[in-house]
């Protein structure tokens, strides 16, 4: 379950508002690693475990073979990586510069919300350790989450850093296509959610709410700064009753 777009079934599954039941699965994660065999030592101390070919061909020990779900996660942590490294790159340029940049903190609040569901994301997705194979067009649909928040955070700072960048300028010229890129974050994650995750529409409704917002502010295109600090202060409360009410459902145990 997502954290910006999956706090109304976090909360109906925290107070037991809808009846549901079952918790936020535990995280973790783990990789096993690849042995790599080499030859740069004479064949005699091969002799005990046949010839070298004979050797690498051997087939690997079933416990140090990655699982479906190792496998394929590794991919997502890649790209969720990626994102993470280009939001911490744009707010290091922004320290910088600080002394030529002109800071807008509804901006700065979207970064902060577009960091926190990379971390969610690649926490969330431990859930999907369960599954036992994996079909490519599951596996597509599931990597659009991450590959979206990629596209959130490369577009979220200017391509080309001048001596004077105002932040609320690029803001308001870019803003569309910010909330273009999140009205898909709610919009996967009901698709997720419902038919990955066992979650119904009815526990989604905050998600519901959140993609009709965004709907409006793309197609309006107003560029009220209240609608924005609104909108700003909206993201940021989320993400606080989120972490409150869900607190020991977001939990890693031994």
């Amino acid at each position: 379950m997502r954290l910006f777009t999956g706090i109304g079934a976090a909360v109906t599954r925290e107070v037991g508002i809808s009846g549901t039941s079952g918790v936020f699965p535990q995280r973790f994660w783990f990789i096993h690693g690849r042995q790599r065999f080499r030859k740069p030592y004479p064949a005699k101390y091969f002799n005990s475990f046949g010839t070298f070919e004979e050797l690498i061909t051997r087939s690997v020990p079933e416990y140090m073979s990655p699982s479906p779900f190792e496998y394929v996660s590794v991919l997502i942590s890649i790209i969720l990586g990626m994102g993470i490294a280009q939001l911490i790159t744009g707010v290091a340029n922004i320290i910088l510069r600080w002394d030529h940049v002109k800071v807008y903190w509804p901006h700065m609040v979207i970064i902060l919300l577009v960091f926190v569901l990379h971390i969610q994301d690649w926490w969330a997705t431990y859930e999907l350790r369960t599954f036992s194979s994996w079909r490519l067009p599951t596996f597509l649909f599931i990597i659009l989450y991450p590959v979206n928040l990629y596209f959130l955070a490369r577009i979220l700072f200017p391509v080309r850093w001048s001596k004077e960048n105002d932040l609320k300028q690029f803001y308001f010229d870019n803003f569309r296509k910010i909330y273009l890129f999140m009205i898909i974050l709610p919009l996967h994650s009901i698709i997720d959610n419902y038919f990955l995750g066992g979650y119904r529409f009815e526990d989604q409704i905050i998600q519901f709410v959140l993609l009709g917002i965004l709907l409006i502010v793309v197609s309006l295109n107003k560029k009220d700064e209240w609608i924005h600090k609104s909108l700003a202060m909206l993201f940021l409360l989320i993400c606080v009753i989120t972490f409150a009410v869900a607190w020991n459902i977001f939990l890693i145990t031994g």
